[in-house]
């Protein structure tokens, strides 16, 4: 334990919090799903308990919001945790989102959907953070204009048919991934 205190910043430490105080991820786009890998998860936390704690940030209702951890959670739950370790964090809306994104892509069972939205929530909180540079604005790391936003598709390898698609996929995804967060579960 002596180790991980190290690693986390000066006001963060490791605390245990009941499980109804506990809210998933708004718009989590990784399903937690009772499967042999849950099983083999609920397994472990039997035999070692949860190594790893949940990241959480604080909501001003006084509930926690995961950021990373939803099935630990799940299977926590599943065989009778009332409590369970987090680490939380202060962090603004689109930290969490890159920061969940992060914490999640490194699992193995990924479904291929799950992913590509996750990158897309990924970018556009990265967008927003960042800020779009305007057109002509220096780069004063590169001391380069930009040409964002001016640049046409042929120079960036792509046709004007293949962009057309590229957006419709992206709209399409989009209603798909609405349709099918109101007929699943969130955990």
């Amino acid at each position: 334990m002596e180790e991980k205190k190290e690693l986390l910043d000066q006001d963060e430490r490791v605390v245990e919090i009941e499980l109804e105080r506990l809210r998933g991820f708004v718009n989590h786009p990784f399903k937690v799903q009772a499967d042999s890998q849950m099983i083999e998860l609920q397994e472990s936390i039997k035999k070692y308990g949860i190594l790893n704690p949940l990241i959480v940030r604080p909501r001003q209702d006084g509930t926690y919001e995961i950021i990373s951890g939803h099935r630990r959670k799940f299977a926590a739950e599943k065989i009778g945790y009332r409590k369970v370790p987090v680490i939380i964090r202060v962090l603004k809306d689109d930290e969490a989102v890159v920061s969940m994104v992060d914490s999640n892509l490194q699992r193995e069972m990924i479904s291929p959907s799950e992913k590509a939205f996750a990158y897309k929530m990924k970018y556009e909180a990265i967008k927003r953070k960042a800020g779009r540079r305007k057109c002509g604005q220096v780069d004063h790391n590169l001391g380069k204009k930009s040409i964002v936003g001016t640049a046409p598709n042929r120079f960036r390898g792509i046709s004007k048919s293949q962009n057309l698609f590229l957006k419709c996929l992206k709209k399409w995804m989009t209603e798909a991934w609405d349709l099918l967060r109101q007929f699943s579960c969130h955990f």
